[in-house]
């Protein structure tokens, strides 16, 4: 880390798997960004068929929404 970076928090959107206590995938939200951004390349990433993906408000959108039902998985509003 340098030193015009140092104590400047790192802005990630993680998966997580509650069943094995493990994350499975972390990307880093682009300067200027939010969390709505980084959901979809997060969640391309992974094998979530037949999966319950939960987000909190913050991934309330139609297109997240359709990604993962597209991904054959379900989704569960949780905020």
């Amino acid at each position: 880390m340098t030193r015009k970076n140092q104590g400047k928090p790192i802005h990630m959107v993680s998966a997580w798997a509650t069943a094995n206590p493990l994350v499975l995938g972390q990307v880093k939200v682009d300067k200027k960004s939010n969390e709505i951004t980084a959901i979809p390349k997060v969640i391309k990433v992974l094998s979530i068929s037949g999966c319950l993906v939960t987000i909190d408000g913050m991934g309330c959108q139609k297109e997240i929404v359709k990604q993962i039902t597209e991904q054959d998985a379900n989704y569960f509003n949780n905020g």
